[in-house]
């Protein structure tokens, strides 16, 4: 796991993990009313979840890193 080292890109990063999540979810649901299941949709949703609470973690350290350096 590598660290953080610019806390701009890598928010930048965070908010496209959690685009990409929105977008499963989104996929999903059109998916579900079309009459289907939207499951791949929603593994691929939940998975992306698990990415963008690990980043979110990561992120936190790092600005916490920062803050502590100020």
């Amino acid at each position: 796991m590598d660290d953080i080292t610019d806390i701009d890109v890598a928010y930048a990063k965070f908010l496209t993990l959690a685009k990409s999540r929105e977008d499963a979810l989104d996929q999903c649901a059109a998916e579900q009313a079309a009459g289907r299941t939207g499951l791949a949709h929603y593994k691929r949703a939940a998975q992306l979840q698990g990415e963008v609470n690990a980043f979110a973690a990561r992120l936190a350290a790092a600005i916490e890193r920062e803050r502590a350096s100020i």
